[in-house]
């Protein structure tokens, strides 16, 4: 499955998504979810104990946290991130 992190980590179920989250399951922050992606963070714990972590470089950078990215989220633009949403048959935004 295909996690779509669109809102800000503080203002969803954040701890239903970990729950929710299997081994080949991937999660993509993108707009305000970009906030789970930054190093140090609250979410830091929990974050380098899943696989598969994308954050969308557009909206980091258009949020200027672009140095704050933690070491365990890939960058990806647009047009890897529609690839991916092809490539799941499931996705759920959060």
């Amino acid at each position: 499955m295909l996690h779509i992190l669109i809102s800000s980590p503080f203002s969803c179920n954040i701890d239903l998504l970990f729950n929710y989250f299997k081994k080949n399951d991937s999660l993509v922050a993108v707009q305000d979810g970009v906030i789970i992606a930054l190093k140090n963070s609250i979410f830091f714990k929990k974050t380098i104990q899943l696989n598969n972590l994308y954050v969308l470089n557009k909206d980091l950078e258009d949020r200027g946290l672009s140095s704050f990215l933690s070491p365990n989220f890939c960058l990806i633009n647009y047009d890897y991130f529609v690839r991916m949403t092809i490539s799941y048959s499931k996705s759920i935004s959060w």
